[in-house]
């Protein structure tokens, strides 16, 4: 953040469920010359939010490696 961005301010009263509740979250961290951090999350609908979502995912300065669904990589243009 900026020295001239101001946070927004969040109400109770704009709250909203998420889409997705994430159940469980395993980091792994490989200390070296190049540090790699391998995330495993589990990541579930919220049945009580309505209609179709599409679940996104923000990083900062972070190489993808591969994703994983339900153990099978996914391939560039499936995610």
């Amino acid at each position: 953040m900026s020295s001239h961005d101001t946070p927004n301010t969040i109400y109770l009263k704009d709250y909203t469920q998420p889409e997705y509740w994430i159940d469980t979250v395993n980091l792994r961290f490989e200390l070296g010359e190049e540090t790699r951090v391998v995330a495993e999350m589990e990541f579930r609908k919220n049945p009580a939010v309505a209609g179709h979502h599409v679940l996104e995912l923000y990083g900062e300065q972070v190489r993808l490696g591969a994703i994983m669904l339900n153990e099978h990589a996914l391939a560039n243009g499936q995610f």
